[in-house]
């Protein structure tokens, strides 16, 4: 195979392919601030009697301060890099004149996607193909939909297909995985794993994914997401896909400077290395993460396909959306407690990799001290301290770039990629919606600390149903951090940065009605 020009294709697990140009920027940073933050504090503090609480909430504040400049300029250096990169979004790419066996692998659990299933038959592949449908639907009307679908298929003649059951669903996704692969790896060479919602946009997606496997050390290429049509959207929903393709933001400057991780779909990845590494991880909600670490450990790579889109859609409900947020904290907490170790001490992974496994991987563990952070900035320090420790200027200026640093991707990604009408709107309710799922998070990373042992939850489950004491909860949440400042320290209602914090409490209860509302004029 010929490796295709003009595309980053680079990833974890070979140790000179990682550009520590972000990672050294990132590091350096962090430590600059540190050092100048904490100078600057003491010389305000200097003659200043403080009680030992006073003195312990104000450290624990610095602390948390001085680590989320870590991501604040991870976030500002990776937009950067993007901004700067040539973009390629129209070049043509070489497709692949081999033609291995590959499978289609669809999973789903009474969440049957019949246009993305479908979609699947405008791939353009010579080669063996093998369509392998895993069902773990518990209803017998979504079982007796999905066999009368493989059967129009099977009757098309372009591939054979293969429907599977596991008689006993434990494992989750990742022990479906494997029950599939016990059966069928000796069939192809390469699978391509599908969710539920995965659509085919481009007939060449399996030639165009071939040649970056060139390398025997290639273990999987995780495709380009972007956001699948559908006339199931309601107005704040259609909104909120267009930030599916933000992602992209994130996995292409990491492609080049730090470490590119499997993402749980829209994949293809080679079969003898995943069956090597003895599979996916039952009962791990990160499966993707887990996998990749251990690919990575053996030697072994995952690039990005920027080149090569596949198509999937934004969780139907605001309840979906929830669940799939606890579940990605709580998978990611178990990625933490049982990689850290290795990927610092291995010798498998660069600076620059280790730096972005732990930016990508630590996320949703610092959007729950963060949420710790507001009950100490904004509650407790006006209650402790009386008079701020710092002036309302700084805090005004470092409120600003904090919303700023925020909403920095989904920026960056809309300003070059999708400036299609409503593009503001889909910015300011991707902050408002994915900040507002912070208690599900601080939950997700609770439980996953001590290994509470928690059921499968299928990413686009379809789930109704509003849950009106947590949302009247989290907004009484939103105002008591305006009402600390209010009451005790009026100047801090000046930073820019509360009214972000307060605000996607505040509209909780309004976003879980216009997420299912599809009348709503947003």
């Amino acid at each position: 195979m010929a490796t295709n020009p003009g595309f980053s294709s680079v990833g974890g697990g070979s140790k000179s392919e990682s550009d520590p140009l972000i990672a050294s920027a990132v590091v350096f940073s962090t430590a600059l601030f540190g050092f100048f933050y904490i100078r600057f504090l003491i010389g305000r503090l200097e003659g200043t009697q403080l009680a030992w609480f006073a003195v312990a909430l104000l450290g624990v504040k610095t602390v948390v301060e001085i680590v989320a400049s870590f991501y604040a300029f991870a976030y500002l250096f990776n937009a950067v890099a993007y901004l700067c990169s040539p973009r390629r979004m129209g070049a043509r790419i070489r497709t692949s004149r081999d033609t291995p066996a590959v499978a289609l692998l669809y999973l789903c659990c009474d969440d049957l996607d019949e246009d993305a299933l479908l979609s699947l038959q405008d791939l353009d592949y010579s080669g063996p193909l093998y369509l392998i449908l895993h069902d773990d639907s518990s209803r017998r009307e979504s079982r007796a939909a999905l066999n009368a679908l493989a059967d129009s298929l099977r009757r098309r003649g372009r591939w054979k297909v293969i429907v599977l059951r596991r008689p006993f669903r434990t494992g989750g996704k990742p022990g479906a995985i494997n029950y599939v692969l016990d059966r069928t790896a000796h069939l192809y060479e390469y699978f391509l794993l599908l969710d539920n919602d995965s659509t085919v946009v481009d007939p060449e997606t399996i030639q165009k994914i071939l040649p970056y496997f060139d390398r025997p050390e290639v273990a999987a290429v995780q495709c380009r997401p972007v956001a699948a049509e559908s006339s199931t959207y309601c107005t704040a929903n259609r909104l909120l896909a267009r930030a599916i393709g933000a992602f992209h933001v994130i996995l292409s400057p990491c492609a080049r400077f730090g470490w590119v991780p499997f993402v749980g779909h829209n994949a293809m990845l080679r079969t003898r290395h995943v069956v090597g590494v003895g599979g996916l991880t039952p009962g791990f909600f990160s499966d993707d993460l887990d996998l990749t670490v251990r690919l990575n450990l053996e030697g072994l790579s995952v690039l990005y396909a920027p080149d090569v889109f596949m198509a999937e859609k934004h969780p139907p409900h605001y309840a979906a959306f929830r669940k799939r947020s606890y579940k990605w904290a709580f998978g990611c907490m178990q990625t933490l407690k049982r990689h850290s170790g290795a990927v610092l001490i291995s010798g498998r992974f660069t600076l620059a990799q280790q730096v972005s496994f732990f930016q990508f991987v630590g996320f949703y563990l610092m959007q729950a001290v963060l949420l710790a952070y507001l009950v100490v900035a904004f509650i407790l320090a006006p209650i402790v301290f009386g008079a701020y420790p710092v002036s309302i200027g700084i805090n005004a200026v470092f409120g600003a770039l904090l919303v700023f640093l925020v909403y920095l991707p989904f920026l960056a990604y809309f300003l070059t990629e999708d400036r299609r009408p409503g593009w503001f709107r889909s910015l300011i309710l991707c902050g408002l919606v994915y900040g507002g799922a912070d208690f599900s998070v601080a939950r997700g990373v609770w439980d996953g600390l001590w290994y509470r042992s928690r059921p499968w939850i299928p990413t686009n489950s379809v789930v109704t149903g509003k849950n009106g004491r947590r949302d009247l909860a989290e907004a009484l949440f939103g105002m008591a951090l305006l009402g600390g400042p209010f009451t005790r320290f009026p100047a801090l209602l000046y930073v820019p940065s509360i009214y972000l914090f307060a605000g996607k409490f505040l509209f909780g209860p309004a976003l879980s009605i216009l997420y299912e509302d599809p009348g709503f004029p947003l």
